[in-house]
């Protein structure tokens, strides 16, 4: 003959399947209670991953901006260290001339 098949093992009435104490309580305000927590976890849970989500674009931007900011002011501050090197290379040509001359005498004053 054939091979059968037994019956399933998860159709037996011998495997318990266990109950939330919610809902073995019998009570039915414990049971509302229990189905409503389930219920708003479920859907506030994926409510607060879009959320965070957008959240993190916008942290990412405030990122990005700060970022932006830091590397303007940077480059402002790479002018400038220029711009003062130009000056101490200027004022010291000018104490070499000075140096140079000699010691000028002050002015006349006339009166």
């Amino acid at each position: 003959g054939g091979a059968t098949i037994g019956p399933c093992p998860l159709s037996s009435p011998t495997i318990p399947i266990p109950r939330p104490s919610a809902v073995s309580s019998h009570n039915l305000t414990i049971i509302v209670a229990w189905v409503s927590s389930n219920f708003l976890q479920l859907v506030l849970l994926p409510i607060i991953i879009v959320g965070q989500n957008i959240q993190a674009k916008a942290a990412d931007a405030r990122a990005e901006a700060t970022y932006k900011d830091a590397d303007a002011v940077l480059h402002e501050a790479i002018e400038i260290q220029k711009h003062l090197e130009a000056q101490d290379q200027a004022i010291e040509r000018i104490l070499a001339r000075v140096a140079s001359d000699g010691p000028t005498p002050p002015p006349a004053v006339t009166g």
